[in-house]
């Protein structure tokens, strides 16, 4: 049965006597499981269903599903016979919805996602694929660039993970990189990666004076092209898809850093502090340059409840038939099982838009100190869940380095190591995703070194 059908008997019942039936007891639990499973074909890491508890759905609105199904440009399909032959059509109480309060979290770790979780008898992640950009020398005329950005699939079926560098102009490089969710998360992530790599280059060359204010127009008008195109793209059903996306913009003087989603950007700093070892180096800290935008934001979570988004974890039968909640914290639509969404902001995820969920990005601002910091890295949310632990990225970098000078060889060593460890890591807790780098080694002018530490 397709969504359109599905769509048919919702609105003849929303307008009919026709609602009794399908609101009945023996019927509601098949569409409510069909519907689930629908969810389930197309949903990605950033978007899981809660297929577990679907036939709890006992308050469903029928209403609501046909409201919606008219922005899916390429409704999916689905024929699963089983589906109406359940050997339980008798409908259960719904579990009270969990607390939709933001935990804190003790180390800045990110929550397990039940998606990602490796089943049993899947291979184990793969080495990193080839370098999308090898090591490349920049000038930025106060200071020296060398930039790399590496990616590897891992165990999933599909990489969904893009990045890219661009040198603009003497002094101006952008660098980005998008992660995927959803059926057509891939493609959400290649498009809008080739509409920012081509027109932020545009938008910043055009500009007489490229000071902060200008820059962040720059990055807000790209970020929302990128989205309406997204929409308009008639290859792509972002209804349930979309991408996340972390940009940034490096000049003479300063990193102005854009992000929408869950993929992180961070600086790796000079601790002026810390003692140096045998070689010469110097620790590192880790300086965040942006935040992620989920529930478990507070900020994020009072907009989506705002605009009427259901916000739960994702419901597990236990033994004791009882329900357990599971994983971060995702936004519904009512009491549907869709779209079962973790990022607050994206490009695409169009069921999401009336849920609070939008592409806006937010923009952060740092100066450039060519003495003091050594590396800027962005990672999509597979290299931070396998390597949680704070500060390790900014070792990688800088054993790669190892206190000699910065050069685009070491800058691909050190995006490599962060790739590879982020596959190991994934692999010691048995979570599968794409994993994505770019690493920017910062090198004075006066030395050409990187200083880099262990």
């Amino acid at each position: 049965m397709s969504t359109d059908q599905i769509e048919s008997i919702f609105q003849g019942a929303a307008a009919s006597e026709q609602t009794a039936i399908v609101c009945s007891a023996t019927l509601r639990p098949k569409l409510t499981a069909l519907l689930a499973a629908i969810a389930a074909k197309v949903y990605g890491d950033a978007a899981q269903p809660n297929t577990s508890n679907a036939r709890g759905l006992v308050n469903f609105d029928p209403t609501q599903h046909a409201q919606d199904v008219p922005f899916s440009k390429n409704p999916p399909t689905l024929s699963s016979p089983e589906l109406f032959n359940m050997a339980d059509n008798t409908p259960t109480a719904a579990p009270p919805p969990t607390s939709a309060s933001a935990p804190a979290t003790s180390n800045g770790s990110r929550p397990s996602t039940p998606g990602k979780v490796r089943k049993a008898g899947h291979a184990r992640s793969k080495s990193a694929d080839p370098p999308t950009t090898a090591g490349t020398r920049v000038d930025m005329r106060n200071y020296t660039a060398y930039v790399a950005a590496r990616r590897a699939q891992g165990s999933r079926p599909e990489q969904q993970d893009e990045t890219f560098v661009v040198p603009v102009a003497p002094g101006i490089l952008v660098a980005g990189v998008l992660d995927g969710h959803g059926s057509d998360g891939g493609k959400a992530s290649r498009f809008s990666r080739q509409v920012i790599e081509r027109d932020l280059p545009t938008h910043l060359r055009a500009v007489a004076t490229l000071d902060e204010a200008a820059v962040r127009a720059a990055l807000t008008r790209t970020f929302q092209d990128a989205n309406a195109r997204l929409f308009d793209e008639p290859g792509i059903d972002c209804y349930l898809s979309g991408t996340t996306a972390v940009v940034a913009v490096l000049t003479q003087e300063l990193c102005v850093v854009a992000n929408v989603g869950d993929s992180r950007a961070m600086l790796a700093q000079v601790d002026a502090e810390g003692s140096a070892d045998e070689s010469g180096t110097v620790p590192l800290n880790t300086v965040p340059l942006t935040t992620d935008h989920n529930c478990e934001n507070p900020t994020e979570l009072a907009r989506v409840q705002a605009a009427g988004a259901r916000v739960d974890r994702v419901q597990t039968d236990c033994p004791t038939d009882q329900t357990s909640a599971q994983g971060p914290l995702r936004i519904y639509k009512g009491t549907l099982p869709y779209p079962g969404l973790v990022v607050t902001r994206s490009l695409g995820d169009a069921v999401a838009r009336r849920l609070g969920v939008h592409a806006d990005p937010e923009i952060t601002v740092r100066r450039i100190d060519p003495a003091a910091d050594r590396a800027i890295v962005l990672a999509s949310d597979g290299v931070w869940d396998g390597l949680p632990e704070p500060g390790r990225v900014a070792r990688l970098v800088g054993n790669a380095a190892r206190g000699g000078p910065a050069s685009a060889k070491v800058a691909d060593r050190a995006c490599a190591s962060v790739v590879s460890e982020a596959l190991r890591g994934l692999d010691v807790l048995e979570i599968d995703d794409n994993v994505s780098a770019v690493c920017v080694l910062i090198a004075p002018l006066a030395t050409g070194t990187a200083g880099a530490a262990s």
